[in-house]
């Protein structure tokens, strides 16, 4: 399978880069593919598991040829303007050829504000198969430069044109549509993800256990499962890196759980808290307390942190530190939390790389010789660069006229 990567507008090529990692998952089409409404009744829409890039299931788009809508409703607005790109992975295995030439991808976002309402397209993409077989193409669309009005506040929807020529019909294959933000994603450094077990935590109830599970995994392969009783209970992780603190800012974790409020006597609650030691005495740094029971019954994670650099006002922690995850619950039976992706993250941004340019021959070769003399001369050449060599071959071309490396 081959793939490609096609990022619009003029500085899409860096968002695209940017953009792996902090998606919010518009549809991955794991429940079906009825939300999605159809505009020409020729087209038909079924949940495959075929180009699927997340999770187990795509949606297979049986097209006919010319330029045909798809539209899903019910946008979140807050997930848009927090966010900066639309995506979607589209895979086929027909050609441009099978279609008269062309196939190819739209994305449209429509909304509403109080000003009025948007229609913003995203430039045409080829999605064709440049051999038959299954290949994949991220199409994207940054869309937050063009919102002249103001954020889209009052309704959304997401359109998916699909374009050809006058072939015959096909199947596309989308998955993973998402928007992302353009921003980079955050530094951080994992202090414990339970990929070698949960042994170097230290539980001060006896009653409760922890053992290593796959349940609730945000990084790696497994989690740790807390087996927990009703109360205020502690479990702590000691010889935490003072570096690693100090050269980040925030404490988060992951915290997985089907148990309710309701279950628990109205409150099942996380908190983080950060011991260490210097020259000046102790911390006892705690987080607030954050609400991790599921609303419905379901598995759902809360992603808790405590931002504590700033806390640090007898300087920084140089001795020793420890962190402990507190589970606070009101008086019902016992139940289960699962951790993962423990981590402490910096607030800076990510160091910005400076490319220093020593020659772009844009001037010439002067200042350029040879450790050697050969016969013959040293030319410039350009190599198809736009807008000037930017790129260029330095060649020592030999008085017969052949081009030799050394």
């Amino acid at each position: 399978m081959s793939k490609r990567t096609m990022c619009l507008l003029s500085f899409a090529l860096t968002l695209g880069l940017l953009s792996t990692g902090n998606a919010v998952v518009i549809d991955s089409f794991e429940t079906g593919v009825d939300s999605w409404e159809i505009m020409d009744p020729a087209e038909t829409l079924v949940q495959a598991t075929v180009g699927v890039t997340d999770g187990a299931f795509s949606m297979q788009r049986n097209f006919t040829s010319g330029w045909h809508e798809i539209d899903l409703g019910g946008i979140s607005v807050d997930d848009l303007n927090a966010n900066d790109i639309i995506e979607v992975d589209v895979t086929t295995s027909v050609t441009a050829e099978q279609m008269g030439w062309w196939l190819q991808q739209v994305i449209v976002l429509q909304g509403g504000n109080a000003a009025g309402s948007y229609y913003l397209q995203s430039e045409v993409v080829d999605v064709a198969s440049p051999d038959g077989t299954l290949t994949t193409t991220t199409v994207s669309f940054e869309y937050s430069s063009l919102l002249a009005d103001g954020p889209i506040t009052d309704w959304a929807k997401i359109r998916l044109i699909n374009n050809t020529g006058p072939g015959p019909n096909g199947i596309l294959y989308y998955d993973n549509l998402r928007i992302v933000s353009a921003a980079p994603p955050p530094v951080f450094d994992v202090i414990d993800s339970f990929e070698t077990g949960v042994d170097s935590w230290e539980i001060m109830d006896p009653a409760e256990t922890l053992v290593q599970a796959d349940i609730g995994v945000t990084d790696g392969a497994f989690s740790m499962q807390r087996n927990f009783t009703s109360g205020w209970h502690e479990i702590d992780l000691g010889g935490i890196s003072v570096d690693t603190l100090n050269a980040n800012d925030i404490l988060e974790v992951d915290v997985t759980t089907s148990v309710t409020a309701e279950q628990m006597g109205w409150w099942l609650q996380q908190v983080i808290v950060l011991q260490g030691g210097n020259a000046a005495g102790s911390y006892y740094l705690q987080s607030e307390v954050v609400d991790v029971a599921s609303p419905d019954g379901t598995l759902t994670t809360t992603t808790v942190s405590f931002e504590y650099s700033s806390l640090l006002a007898d300087g920084p922690i140089t001795d020793w530190a420890k962190i402990r995850l507190i589970n606070n619950t009101g008086p019902g039976p016992n139940g289960i939390l699962y951790y993962d992706n423990l981590r402490a993250v910096s607030l800076a941004p990510p160091a910005e790389t400076t490319t220093i340019t020593i020659s772009d021959f844009e001037s010439g070769l002067n200042g350029w010789f040879t450790d050697q003399w050969v016969a013959g001369t040293v030319s410039l050449s350009p190599t198809g660069a736009t807008g000037g060599s930017a790129q260029a071959m330095l060649s020592k071309v030999p008085a017969g006229g052949k081009t030799f490396a050394r």
